[in-house]
């Protein structure tokens, strides 16, 4: 799924971080879709590698594993995409988000 989902738009590599990142930049906004590494990185580690300044990050996955302490959940609505579930839903009533990458 992530070949098809993310195959077509940018892909950003960092050597040092082993990390490569779904994202995109408009202005000094930074929507992170995805990250794809062998070692956990923090945010703060990722963002050293954009050389322009960016001052909100939005973020389309758990970030519990970013080092982030200020994190605000808000309502994202997926366009055109069913979440099939087979038996009990796990997350039912709680806030989640599947990343980008992950859809189909």
């Amino acid at each position: 799924m992530f070949c098809v989902n993310e195959g077509s738009r940018p892909l950003y590599y960092a050597e040092d971080l082993d990390l490569i990142a779904c994202m995109e930049i408009e202005d000094n906004r930074l929507h992170l879709f995805n990250l794809v590494t062998t070692q956990i990185c923090s945010l703060k580690n990722i963002l050293s590698k954009i050389p322009q300044p960016i001052q909100e990050v939005v973020i389309y996955f758990n970030p519990e594993l970013l080092d982030i302490k200020d994190v605000q959940a808000f309502t994202h609505a997926l366009d055109e995409t069913v979440l099939m579930v087979r038996g009990k839903f796990a997350a039912e009533g709680e806030k989640f988000m599947l990343p980008r990458s992950a859809r189909c």
